[in-house]
This record gives C-alpha cells, sequence and structure tokens, in this order.
C-alpha cells in the first residue's frame, strides 16, 4: 500500500460479547450482525476479524461503495458500480488483505476475517449462514 502511498485504517476488530450484544439491541438483523445469545457469535468477538479501508497519507478516506457499517446492497464485497475509483481503490484494500492472510465477507465489502479462523474458533459457534467467508480472487 505504501507504493500507492496509502495506508490501512481498521475500524472494528476485537468486539467483546457485551459489545456484540448492545450492536444487536440496536440493529437485529441476522444479514449483517451476529445474535450474541442464539450461540453463535461474531467472528470479531473472537478475534479474527477486522472492518478495514484505506486511507490516503494524510488520513484522508478514499472513496469505497457505501460508507462503513452500510447494510445495503451498496455495501457488498463485489462491486458492481461504474466508478473506476471506488473500483480501483477496493482491489488494492482486498488485495492487502489477501496478501495479509485475511478472506472478505459477502456483504460488507469492509469486513475480513484471517483466513485460518476455524483454527481459533469452533465452527459451530462461528456465525456463518449470512456471514460466508469468501477467498479473494487473485
Amino acid at each position: 500500500m505504501r507504493r500507492y502511498n496509502c495506508r490501512l485504517k481498521i475500524w472494528d476488530a476485537y468486539r467483546p460479547r457485551g459489545t456484540q450484544a448492545r450492536l444487536w439491541k440496536v440493529a437485529p438483523n441476522n444479514d449483517y450482525l451476529a445474535d450474541p445469545e442464539n450461540g453463535s457469535g461474531s467472528l470479531h468477538s473472537w478475534g479474527v476479524a477486522v472492518d478495514a479501508t484505506i486511507v490516503d497519507d494524510g488520513g484522508q478516506p478514499l472513496a469505497m461503495p457505501s460508507d462503513f457499517d452500510d447494510f445495503t446492497p451498496a455495501s457488498m464485497f463485489h462491486y458492481t458500480g461504474a466508478n473506476s475509483s471506488v473500483r480501483s481503490h477496493l482491489y488494492l484494500l482486498q488485495r492487502a488483505m489477501m496478501n495479509a492472510g485475511f478472506d472478505g465477507q459477502r456483504r460488507e465489502w469492509w469486513h475480513f476475517s484471517a483466513n485460518d479462523w476455524k483454527r481459533y474458533v469452533p465452527e459451530r459457534f462461528a456465525k456463518l449462514s449470512a456471514a460466508v467467508v469468501l477467498p479473494i480472487n487473485e
């Protein structure tokens, strides 16, 4: 990313279960959040997921498909819009995360999980129904 005068910005990483419960109370939507009471949980709560974007050298965010935590179709991991700058920025973010050992999440362009998360999280506890982890394509 240095070659492009960009840096990684982490919005969210480890998230305690109490914080997950508060998020769920505000926005109980299984498509985007894991219900902490149903026996599953967020990969954030296991310390194996981050929400990230890229910023320029001055810390200014670069154009992306949507705002962070915009739980609409615009937040999809695979950008289909016409803006070539957004496409380039998203590609740069995805490549950087892939090279660091992370995979994406189909409904959130900003969400990345360690590609070896199953080593740390019993699968029965991870919310996967809507949060399918996607390998980032070359």
